[in-house]
């Protein structure tokens, strides 16, 4: 089977001097998914089978080494009006102070904190406790 995306995905991360681990890390999958996406085709068993990924999935291994959306799509064969809910692009954050990355990452944190048990206590109404676990019994062997 021909499949440009895998060519132009082994192109890209080898210019960018990435390894498969990062460019799978950076696109948020595994190692071996990676690997069958530049193949074109997954081993089970032995046996070869040609891939179909998932249009989020081809989106974001081109997001992780510089291909647009809509180039991958096309490579993948993928309907092209799909790239458009998938064409969000990186944004160079290479020119931005370490401590202004580092204070905005601190700032996004702490807005999704988790409840204190005091917030929680002095406004029920906004929580709802679900899977409340029952203390485990204590396991005593022997008489």
């Amino acid at each position: 089977m021909e499949w440009p995306l895998g060519d132009a995905l082994r192109a890209e991360r080898l210019k960018r001097g990435m390894a498969t681990r990062e460019a799978a890390r950076r696109a948020g999958m595994s190692d071996t998914m990676w690997r069958n996406l530049e193949r074109g085709y997954e081993l089970r068993k032995g046996i070869r089978f040609d891939i179909a990924p998932r249009p989020e999935t081809v989106a974001n291994a081109a997001r992780a080494v510089g291909i647009t959306v809509d180039m991958a799509f096309q490579m993948a064969d993928i309907e092209i009006e799909l790239a458009q809910d998938f064409a969000y692009e990186n944004v160079d954050l290479t020119g931005v102070p370490h401590e202004r990355l580092l204070e905005e990452l601190r700032r996004r944190l702490a807005a999704g904190a988790p409840p204190t048990a005091e917030e929680i206590e002095a406004h029920p109404e906004r929580y709802t406790v679900i899977g409340r676990r029952e203390p485990k019994p204590d396991r005593k062997t022997g008489p």
